[in-house]
């Protein structure tokens, strides 16, 4: 959805020549609601629940590729759009892929969860986050591969901080 908003707000700048901090505004609604790792955590959360546990690895593995290709792609194709035929297209063309997911999430996308838990505080999520990180803390027997583990904690960290820096559509 805030994808949705920030598109909007940087086409009504296009297209009726507006205020450039009007910008301002679409990065503040896009950042409230999230930006896309709001959409990488709940595909993820959505392959955890519907992927048996011996199949999550290379499925994770797999999704994750196809982030970075995407990004790839979206970059390559939204530069020729710009190229061709302006922002006003190239925005466009977001706005109508970010319409499309928001309503294929909510119109055809099964559940994946049959027992939901209703009860959301504060102090289960950050016992969650906490329990997340543990795999790194773990007690490992001498001979595992606990600093292949977390050699690619720090390169996945290090990709996610030059990933956020270069997010912006335009």
């Amino acid at each position: 959805v805030g994808g949705v908003l920030k598109c909007l707000i940087y086409l009504l700048v296009e297209v009726f020549q507006g205020s450039l901090e009007w910008l301002y505004l679409a990065n503040f609604l896009d950042g409230i609601c999230g930006q896309h790792l709001v959409v990488i955590g709940c595909v993820f959360a959505y392959l955890y629940d519907i992927i048996p546990d011996e199949n999550r690895s290379h499925r994770f593995l797999f999704t994750q590729g196809c982030c970075y290709l995407g990004g790839l792609v979206n970059g390559t194709f939204q530069g020729v759009l710009v190229d061709q035929y302006g922002y006003t297209v190239a925005i466009g063309t977001a706005v109508g892929f970010y319409s499309f997911l928001v309503l294929y999430i909510i119109a055809i996308l099964p559940e994946s969860l049959t027992n939901k838990d209703k009860s959301v505080s504060l102090k289960k999520c950050a016992v969650k986050t906490v329990n997340a990180f543990s795999v790194i803390f773990k007690k490992r027997t001498p001979g595992t591969r606990r600093r292949k583990l977390v050699i690619l904690f720090v390169v996945v960290a290090i990709i996610s901080c030059i990933t956020l820096g270069n997010a912006d559509l335009v």
